[in-house]
């Protein structure tokens, strides 16, 4: 009548394998970084930010007052979110020359962006 637990079932890996042929967990594994594309839009757009605000005309204040804000912080906000999924990886390697500059580029993000918003303030105040 038979096993009723299936005694003809094999308990040892099949021969194929990732197993049976002698694959490392090290080549296996991609080792994470930080997502630096972001961080470097971020201060891309923080760039554009202080460089606008030199030149003259309010249209050019508005725009840098966008990119100061919404995109360098929105850039910035995703790279945390990023790195962050990156760092729960046990094959994180970090670099803390990318965390120093976050800070610094958010930082000249919130000022640029209170600068634009200043000189648009006084000129809507005229």
């Amino acid at each position: 009548m038979g096993d009723l637990w299936g005694s003809d079932v094999p308990t040892a890996p099949p021969v194929n394998s990732a197993f049976a042929d002698g694959v490392r967990d090290s080549e296996q594994v991609e080792i994470k970084k930080p997502p630096v594309a972001w961080l470097a839009g971020s201060c891309a757009a923080v760039g554009i930010a202080v460089v606008l605000f030199v030149l003259p005309g309010s249209t050019k204040h508005f725009v840098g007052y966008v990119l100061g804000s919404f995109l360098a912080i929105g850039a910035m906000g995703t790279f945390w979110r990023v790195d962050h999924q990156a760092r729960c990886s046990p094959m994180y390697s970090p670099r803390p020359v990318f965390d120093a500059l976050s800070r610094v580029a958010l930082v000249c993000a919130v000022l640029a962006s209170a600068a634009h918003v200043w000189f648009i303030a006084s000129e809507l105040a005229r």
